[in-house]
């Protein structure tokens, strides 16, 4: 059977949008006109008269138990059905002109999705805990170290633990309180000029690039703006720079290349870097999840900065893509949907 759609029915008032659904399905059905207006009375008597139905009303189509074409209602969770025999199933342009495809989201999907969420936010929580977790250890050890060690050197040393330890707690927490916002508070978007955005995102790691020698080229000629929320695409370029810093190969000047490209409902950049790459292979699943690094070599950072920009792209519907191969550099795909 294939369902039409459905509706939930309480009381006498819902009568109306039933006898509407009715007459629509009888449609679909390919019955004659008179015949549509009958089914859709009969319903109404049959589930608001004659029974006082409660529940979600099903209207569906197809072959019944004896494999007769047929149209059928009914009462999900009781007997209470109602069918009546079809000459021939309608056609697929038939039903669609009367219930057009949706696009919205069936149950099973949100359903689906809801899960997703769920174990989302499991492992996001045990990654939160875990670096929390590693922190408060470091800082306990070394604490405990200062109680019994009188050393001026080794005491200069616990000192610096303790120093970096609470640095990177602050800032863990700090990553942690914009993740909230961008999830739960409503962003203001107004129209930006990417060159603005990007130039104060360079300002802001002006001595980072500085120190780094990085090449910088941009090429904002056939996408100079859009509506976006502006806090959101500094943050995306200051992380994709950052990144592309810290992960420079050392034995060649770090070259990055931005190119903004229009597409339908907003705008594609791509940000290219010749960097140590990241190997796919292994780390594709992990990319974008919280507290994930991809080089023994390298401590700096939190492992939270593409997850951020990822939870702000997909904020507005937005998508990042990756591509890189070890040793080959890095190239960011990302679909920026105007607000």
């Amino acid at each position: 059977m294939n369902e039409l759609t459905r509706t939930n029915i309480s009381t006498a008032a819902d009568s109306a949008h039933v006898y509407k659904l009715a007459f629509q399905a009888a449609g679909a059905a390919d019955l004659p006109a008179v015949d549509q207006i009958r089914f859709a009375c009969i319903i109404v008597d049959l589930f608001f008269l004659s029974n006082t139905a409660e529940g979600d009303l099903m209207f569906r189509i197809g072959h019944n138990h004896d494999d007769q074409p047929a149209l059928q209602v009914l009462l999900q969770g009781s007997d209470l059905i109602f069918e009546t025999i079809l000459p021939s199933l309608p056609s697929t342009e038939t039903i669609q002109r009367f219930f057009p495809a949706s696009t919205e989201p069936t149950l099973q999907l949100r359903y689906e999705l809801l899960q997703q969420r769920s174990r989302d936010m499991e492992q996001f929580a045990f990654a939160v805990s875990h670096e929390l977790k590693n922190s408060l250890t470091k800082l306990k050890l070394a604490v405990s170290l200062l109680e019994i060690d009188d050393d001026p050197e080794n005491v200069r040393k616990h000192f610096q633990i303790i120093q970096r330890s609470s640095a990177q707690l602050e800032h863990t927490l700090l990553d942690l309180n914009n993740i909230i916002q961008i999830k739960h508070n409503t962003p203001v978007a107004k129209y930006i000029r990417l060159e603005d955005v990007f130039s104060k995102a360079c300002e802001e790691l002006e001595e980072r690039i500085q120190a780094s020698n990085a090449s910088i080229s941009t090429d904002f000629s056939d996408a100079s703006g859009l509506m976006y929320v502006e806090v959101y695409l500094q943050s995306i370029f200051s992380n994709l720079l950052t990144n592309a810093i810290k992960y420079s190969d050392a034995n060649r000047r770090p070259e990055i290349v931005i190119k903004a490209v229009k597409h339908p409902g907003g705008v594609q950049i791509v940000f290219s870097d010749n960097g140590v790459g990241i190997d796919l292979d292994r780390h594709k699943n992990s990319i974008f999840k919280p507290f994930s690094r991809f080089s023994s070599h390298i401590h700096e950072g939190k492992g939270l900065g593409l997850y951020i920009i990822k939870s702000m792209i997909e904020r507005n519907n937005g998508n990042i893509q990756i591509k890189s191969r070890p040793n080959e550099g890095t190239t960011f795909l990302i679909e920026l949907v105007e607000y």
